[in-house]
Formats: structure tokens, C-alpha cells, sequence
């Protein structure tokens, strides 16, 4: 009887032994800890694989934060040691400020940033651009509404031209804006198109849609072609007259013309009568062309306040699209008069066949004043960004 009783609490202390190992086995034995998540980011709804050590059994105890927010227990899908999977609750809010994910075993384990919303950036929008030179273009554009998370990588840039095969993507630096694309050719028509990246956290997604433009660089001249500065002469200079050719195909330049002895230029000055008048020649009835009626140079509507062609010229806009006039700018408008920067004007010049060349024509402002120069040799000074083959508007058409 002895033997029995003694052989019958033997297998309860076992069972006992074998019993507590195995609750131990399912339990956490060590602080909780997130190790890595299936994605940094996901939408309200979406399912989400939280990784990590010693998540222990779904119990009443065990939980998953969404910031403060706990999830409900009919948002865990499954729960293992190792692997969390839960959905994400619809009543959370999408942010660009990152939360975070956390998990309640035994104990609270650490935080991992998590972002709530799209797992593919929202692309950037507004792509603008202006030439530097013949073979460089500057690009500009309204950042990503997700460029302001830590997750958000920058963008990526990819050229092409009509037909051809696109050149390898670019990566460009969140921060990096304008965008300067060298190597161009002048004339050739390039399309632009900028998406936004996520980092390697966020599975380096690239978003769907890209800001897109179209564009050629243009020719750049702040001298005629013997080094001079481009200055157009009021109407009494007895030396230079006040004729500008915007490009001169013997020169490969702009040149000034005396207006009395040449029809080979589009822009004038008039600077009597206390007057200051830069614009279209065959719109500027108070001159009289002794050589013959000049060439044909319209203004467009368009213009920017600036001192630097480089700075606040930027076009998304065809320039095909802007509305053209021969005519005169009255340069002591107060538009113009009281601000301290000078103005770029949109041109284009007529070969007398319908066939436009386009340019920006910056007219200088130093001191505070336009004209420069004593006496009867005043002048105002001319910066020109200018398209040297015919029909190509440099932008986006």
C-alpha cells in the first residue's frame, strides 16, 4: 500500500514539473522587444507583422499600442513569441509626424516609429524650369506632402527625349531644390519627370505618379560679340544708337545697331521727353527708319521682377501659349519704378515667315535706376537667355 500511495505522488510531482515547463515555455522569460516591423508605415486597415522576442501568449494582459491608442483584441490577428500580426484600427488618423508601435507582454516593450499612412509618397507637383546655358537647365518643384517625414528619402529624376530611350534615374537629395541637369543639348526637346522616394525602412517605395515637363536649354549672353557689355543707347547717343539684335548670325551674338543706318534689330529705347520706353521697334511709331522698317519682336505677356536671370524665372507654362504684342514698356511705370530689381521680359522674334525664335530679356537695374550712362549716351543694360533654333519654345507645350 505504501509502495502505491509513494509511486502515485511520485508521477503528480512530475506531472507537476512537466506541466510548469511547458506554461513556462509559452510565457515571456526576458523583457519584450520589437526587433523589426513588415513596413515603418500603412494606412488605417491594413495589416501589420510586428517582429521581436519574447512576446509571450494572448493573453488578457497582452497588447499592441498605436501610440497611445491600444488596439482592440478583435484587431490581433495572430499572436506567437516572435510575431505579432494585427490590423490596424480604421479610427486611426493619418499624420506626417510619425507615432509609434509598442507591445505589453509581461512588460512593455520598446518603441519602434511608425508612420501612419501611404506606403507609396505622394509625388512632388509644380515642375518649373529656366535655362542657364546652352547645355544646362535648372528645375524647380513643390516638395512632397511626405517630404517631411524622417522615412522620406528624396526623389528621383529621369530625362528623356521624344523617342529616345530614357537616361538612368538620378537621385536627388530631399533638399536639393532647384535641381541642376547638365549635359544637354540646345534644341533638343527633354522631358523631366521627378517622383518621390521612401528609404530602404519603407521598402524604398517610388511613388506612382510623377511631376512631369518638358524643356530645352537656351543660349546664355551678357556680352555682344566683342565683349561688350549689351547695352542699348537712349535716342540721342550720337555713337551707338539704340537698336538690339537679339542674335546675330554673323556675330553668333547680340549685337547693337544705330538705328538710322540698319533694319537689323527688334528692341529699342526712347528716352526723350523725360521719357524711358524699351520695347518693340515697330511699335515704337517715334523713331523713323531711315534704312527700312526693322525686324519683328513681340513681348509677351509673362514677366518676373528679378536681377538675376538664373533667380525667379522659372516656367511650367508653354511659352508658345503666352499671349504676344508689338509694344512698348514704359520702364517708369510704377510696377517697375519702385521696386529695386530689374525685369525679364519674354520675347520672340519673327524671320518674317511665322518661324519664332524665344527669349528672356533681363533689362538691368543698378542703383536703383535703369538708365545709366550721362548726357545724351544713356543706356540701359540687357542680360538675354535666348533659343537659337526655330519653333522650340524651351518649355513645356
Amino acid at each position: 500500500m505504501f509502495k502505491k500511495i509513494y509511486f502515485l505522488l511520485s508521477l503528480l510531482v512530475i506531472s507537476s514539473i512537466l506541466f510548469t515547463s511547458c506554461e513556462e515555455s509559452l510565457v515571456a522569460t526576458g523583457d519584450a522587444e520589437i526587433t523589426s516591423l513588415s513596413n515603418v508605415i500603412g494606412l488605417p486597415g491594413s495589416n501589420l507583422t510586428i517582429n521581436g522576442n519574447n512576446f509571450g501568449l494572448n493573453s488578457a494582459t497582452s497588447k499592441v499600442f498605436v501610440g497611445t491608442y491600444e488596439l482592440p483584441a478583435a484587431n490581433i490577428i495572430s499572436w506567437s513569441d516572435s510575431k505579432i500580426v494585427v490590423k490596424l484600427a480604421d479610427i486611426l488618423t493619418s499624420s506626417s509626424t510619425a507615432t509609434f508601435i509598442q507591445v505589453k507582454a509581461d512588460a512593455l516593450s520598446n518603441k519602434v516609429d511608425f508612420y501612419l499612412g501611404n506606403t507609396i509618397p505622394t509625388a512632388p507637383t509644380g515642375l518649373r524650369a529656366t535655362s542657364i546655358n546652352s547645355t544646362t537647365v535648372h528645375i524647380t518643384y513643390a516638395a512632397s506632402a511626405d517630404a517631411g517625414k524622417s522615412i522620406f528619402a528624396g526623389y528621383e529624376l529621369i530625362v528623356s527625349t521624344d523617342g529616345g530611350a530614357p537616361l538612368a534615374p538620378k537621385s536627388i537629395a530631399k533638399n536639393v531644390n532647384p535641381i541642376e541637369v547638365t549635359g544637354l543639348v540646345e534644341g533638343t526637346i527633354y522631358t523631366f519627370e521627378l517622383r518621390s522616394v521612401y528609404n530602404n525602412a519603407a521598402k524604398n517605395a517610388i511613388s506612382t505618379n510623377a511631376a512631369e515637363l518638358t524643356w530645352s536649354p537656351a543660349s546664355r549672353f551678357d556680352l555682344t560679340g566683342n565683349d561688350s557689355e549689351i547695352k542699348v543707347f537712349g535716342t540721342d547717343s550720337k555713337e551707338f544708337g539704340s537698336g538690339l539684335n537679339l542674335y546675330d548670325m554673323d556675330d553668333a551674338s547680340p549685337k547693337i545697331f544705330k538705328i538710322s543706318g540698319s533694319d537689323m534689330w527688334q528692341l529699342c529705347l526712347y528716352t526723350r521727353n523725360n521719357t524711358l520706353e524699351f520695347g518693340s521697334a515697330v511699335a515704337q511709331t517715334k523713331y523713323s527708319y531711315n534704312a527700312g522698317a526693322p525686324k519683328i519682336a513681340q513681348i509677351g505677356t509673362t514677366e518676373f521682377l528679378t536681377d538675376d536671370l538664373n533667380v525667379d524665372t522659372f516656367l511650367g507654362e508653354a511659352l508658345n501659349s503666352i499671349a504676344f504684342t508689338s509694344k512698348v514698356v514704359n520702364l517708369k511705370d510704377a510696377k517697375y519704378a519702385n521696386q529695386n530689381k530689374g525685369v525679364v521680359f519674354i520675347v520672340r522674334t519673327d524671320d518674317g515667315n511665322g518661324a519664332y525664335n524665344y527669349a528672356k530679356v533681363l533689362v538691368v537695374k543698378k542703383n536703383g535706376n535703369f538708365l545709366q550712362g550721362t548726357g545724351d549716351e544713356v543706356y540701359v543694360q540687357c542680360k538675354i537667355s535666348y533659343q537659337k533654333v526655330k519653333g522650340v519654345p524651351y518649355a513645356k507645350f
